[in-house]
């Protein structure tokens, strides 16, 4: 059984504000850890409250596991395109 409390306590979506840092979700097509309904919760309570968030998805599971290195790259790419973003907007 599982403790709701515990539960509520571990998600980040409880916890976002106008003041959340700007946030970058990866997300593999086939993660069975993070069910894809959870990411985009968070990405849309991100949005409701004005923080930049960018949601990028892969097709593959949990971990880049079984990605080549050019798709891998591909990743670092568009995390490093988002993080520059950030750094331009005060």
């Amino acid at each position: 059984m599982y403790n709701a409390a515990l539960l509520r306590d571990a998600s980040p979506v409880f916890d976002v504000s106008a003041q959340s840092a700007p946030t970058l979700i990866i997300q593999g097509t086939r993660d069975s850890v993070v069910p894809q309904s959870q990411a985009m919760e968070l990405y849309q309570t991100l949005q409701r409250d004005h923080v930049p968030v960018q949601y990028l998805s892969y097709n593959g599971g949990h971990t880049f596991k079984g990605l080549t290195q050019q798709q891998i790259e591909t990743i670092q790419v568009q995390t490093d395109v988002f993080l520059v973003s950030q750094l331009q907007h005060p």
